[in-house]
């Protein structure tokens, strides 16, 4: 695997974890109403940057495992599409 596609895995794995840590400890503001101009579903406080953290750690700890399974060939994924593209035109 190249430099480049180690970054685009990554990228796609680190947005991955965001959508998943992204809900955890959210409290609504009951307390908010129409009137006060916020949304009654906003949470109180988000904590983005403590879940950007928790989100970069995790996906370097899941990028790490692909990459060495990329790296060591234990799935070779240049096999696997010839065989889905051979049963594809069959």
């Amino acid at each position: 695997m190249d430099w480049f596609s180690g970054i685009v895995v990554f990228v796609l794995i680190w947005w991955s974890c965001l959508f998943t840590v992204l809900p955890w400890g959210v409290r609504h503001n009951a307390e908010t109403s129409a009137e006060s101009g916020h949304c009654t579903g906003a949470p109180v406080n988000p904590n983005l940057k403590k879940k950007f953290i928790i989100t970069t750690i995790m996906a370097f700890v899941i990028w790490c495992v692909v990459a060495t399974m990329i790296v060591f060939d234990v799935v070779d994924f240049y096999d696997l599409s010839v065989k889905m593209f051979a049963e594809d035109y069959k």
